[in-house]
């Protein structure tokens, strides 16, 4: 083989693989990766907590509750729960239990590509009985996703009389 071809089969090889590459970062940036972002909330109890959260925007948001372990999922991020929100008044909650957890949202922009949101932080007016409460939100819509975590609050067991 000359010089010529072989320079040729390797500049080749090289587009081919950058355009491998490219192809599936695109494919990769369609899912939403919380872990990725920057402005997580981290909050804890150590007992039972629920969580709510409310969607305030037209956009479809994907809310994630982690969990961090250092060396395991996603650059130690492992999603506990992922709830779709798909449009403004959506809402999801459930139940997480103890320990510590970081929530992230993120939005779907016109393209169909998963952005962190530009702002993710306490929210101004908590609500009385509220552990935490966030808001995650981009461009003018400060609070696009609020979420508000509680104590989880049994109900006693009440025998009939």
């Amino acid at each position: 083989m000359s010089r010529t071809s072989i320079a040729t089969t390797l500049a080749l090889a090289a587009l081919i693989f950058t355009s491998m590459a490219c192809a599936a970062s695109i494919a990769c940036a369609a899912e939403p990766e919380p872990w990725n972002c920057s402005g997580k909330q981290h909050f804890q109890h150590t007992d039972d907590m629920t969580y709510t959260a409310k969607s305030n925007s037209q956009r479809h948001w994907r809310l994630f509750l982690m969990e961090y372990e250092q060396y395991t999922g996603h650059h130690g991020y492992s999603v506990v729960t992922a709830n779709d929100l798909a449009n403004a008044g959506a809402t999801a909650g459930g139940v997480i239990g103890t320990g510590k957890f970081f929530a992230m949202a993120e939005y779907k922009d016109a393209s169909g590509i998963w952005n962190c949101p530009s702002s993710g932080a306490p929210a101004d007016s908590p609500a009385a009985d509220a552990l935490y409460d966030f808001c995650f939100g981009e461009g003018d819509n400060a609070c696009g996703v609020a979420l508000t975590i509680r104590k989880q609050h049994l109900r006693p067991i009440v025998s009939p009389p």
